[in-house]
């Protein structure tokens, strides 16, 4: 499985040259920006996974930037790394955006910073493994429905279709006796007709059960038209 990206956003470069020292050796691909505006171009390239910004910043700002982000990729989990540690401008990011962690600097790396990433990295992937069930779940239940709305035509159907072989037995049985009706009693010409009928009747018997809608009599005519041939009469 290829590594989650994780975004740095910092307008100093020390910092983020700091960073990337820490994490070269971590198991996610570390990505950076100095600015907002370069931060916004890396999420048109890359699927990120976990973004973590300063928020004092020229042109555009660490809230600026994470109400962005919170628009094109809401479920990018989002870190602020900050100096400005004034308690209302926290309690207005955290409000706004969402923060999963806010983290002022200076930090200790092994047991504030990297374990954040981690826990963060962690919550994504419960978020996109989540995001994958649940499209499975929808697609089972469109297969469910489409198998139960199939039984239940199945179910309506039933019924015309016993009523449907009723018509249609009479039908034969009635042409099978006027083959004895003094018209026809040429041996090979009998044997002829009834295999015919025979036929036309267990042509019919495969339509059954119907599925999508019930038999419709009339589809039956081409096949009794050469009944006319043999001078048979018949009711359809």
């Amino acid at each position: 499985m290829d590594r989650f990206n994780v975004l740095f956003v910092d307008d100093e470069t020390n910092i983020l040259n700091s960073i990337n020292r820490i994490t070269i050796q971590e198991d996610f691909k570390s990505l950076f920006a100095g600015s907002g505006e370069k931060a916004l171009e890396q999420f048109q390239e890359n699927e990120i996974a976990v973004i973590v910004t300063d928020m004092r910043m020229p042109k555009m700002n660490g809230l600026e930037l994470l109400e962005k982000v919170k628009g094109i990729s809401p479920n990018t989990v989002r870190i602020v790394l900050s100096g400005y540690a004034q308690i209302s401008q926290v309690i207005v990011t955290v409000n706004k955006v969402g923060v999963f962690k806010y983290i002022t600097k200076p930090w200790n790396n092994e047991e504030e910073f990297l374990p954040a990433i981690h826990e963060a990295l962690e919550y994504y992937k419960l978020v996109k493994e989540n995001e994958i069930f649940k499209v499975q779940i929808e697609e089972k239940n469109k297969l469910y429905k489409k198998i139960l709305d199939s039984n239940n035509n199945l179910v309506k159907n039933s019924q015309k279709d016993i009523n449907y072989i009723k018509v249609v037995s009479k039908i034969i049985f009635d042409l099978k006796n006027s083959m004895y009706d003094g018209s026809n009693n040429e041996c090979s010409t009998q044997k002829h007709i009834s295999e015919l009928i025979d036929k036309v009747y267990f042509q019919y018997l495969e339509t059954v059960p119907s599925i999508s809608e019930t038999f419709n009599l009339i589809s039956l005519q081409p096949r009794f038209d050469e009944f006319k041939k043999q001078k048979i009469t018949y009711n359809l």
